[in-house]
């Protein structure tokens, strides 16, 4: 675990500028914090803390003496399935952040550094080499048209989120093909297995739908209806949720998934009576004699 935390450390210092201050890290930054963050929640582990687990927008959330957040960018079900199973017990208070990226993305096998230290240091390892070598580690989002700019503007009102991130990821999970319900099949199960998970959907700038004058409107309009469905879908399964979807305006967002520094704090500072809220609920219903029946 030494070892761990002191390639990680090296790597936070040695990080590239823009890599450090943008939500939208690479993978091998994220594993520059993960063992900093485990070392944190095993710290604070028999305070029995809430437990942030997902992708960048959980990342994002941050950690404090009553959250521990093991987020890792990019993990689709499968990486936060092996990450829990690695670090969590069954009964510990689980807060899974989701949104639509979650459905959309393709449940591959977990990659070996989401659950290996080696894998990790490892990986870290050829980060910083890679660093100090001037080799670039941002991926290119593809430049909006003129007119995607336009209909976005038009759709997220007044924000100083970044129009090429969040058109880029629009465009994304608008591929998602609605047939009926959304399948929400994996939350489920892996509530199942983690009674006192509650599932966190993540927030989004929230959008308005548009006059469809060209493509990009349509698929404005689309995941608006996608987000509907999905909330619909979450409630008909039975999965606990905490629902911050749309809980923040659109210009306390740096792109269409993640929240400037402030509102990230506000997230973080809820989470914990938010959980208990949602606990306390599902208690209520469980010893009601209708329960039963």
């Amino acid at each position: 675990m030494f070892v761990s935390v002191l390639v990680s450390c090296l790597f936070m210092l040695g990080a590239p500028r823009q890599l450090s201050d943008t939500p939208r890290r690479t993978l091998q930054y994220d594993l520059g914090a993960f063992d900093l963050r485990l070392a944190h929640f095993q710290k604070i582990r028999e305070s029995n803390p809430i437990i942030v687990v997902g992708p960048s927008y959980a990342f994002s959330i941050g950690k404090s003496a009553e959250v521990a957040n093991l987020g890792l960018t990019a993990a689709p079900i499968s990486e936060v399935s092996a990450i829990l199973e690695k670090y969590c017990r069954k009964t510990d208070r689980i807060v899974y952040a989701v949104t639509l990226r979650d459905v959309r993305t393709r449940n591959k096998p977990p990659r070996p550094a989401t659950r290996s230290q080696i894998a990790r240091n490892i990986e870290l390892s050829r980060t910083i080499f890679r660093a100090r070598f001037g080799k670039e580690l941002k991926r290119e989002v593809p430049v909006p048209t003129s007119e995607e700019r336009e209909v976005f503007r038009s759709a997220a009102g007044e924000t100083h989120a970044s129009i090429r991130a969040s058109v880029h990821l629009i465009n994304h999970i608008s591929t998602i093909r609605r047939r009926g319900t959304i399948d929400v099949e994996r939350f489920v199960l892996l509530q199942r297995k983690y009674p006192n998970m509650i599932v966190l959907l993540s927030p989004t700038i929230p959008l308005v739908r548009q006059p469809e004058t060209c493509r990009f409107a349509e698929r404005i309009n689309h995941v608006i209806d996608l987000e509907i469905a999905l909330k619909g879908a979450l409630r008909e399964e039975g999965v606990q949720v905490i629902d911050f979807s749309h809980a923040f305006e659109a210009s306390q967002f740096l792109d269409y998934y993640h929240l400037d520094p402030a509102a990230r704090r506000v997230v973080r500072e809820r989470l914990v009576d938010q959980y208990a809220l949602v606990i306390s609920k599902k208690s209520d219903r469980s010893s009601s004699p209708l329960s039963s029946l």
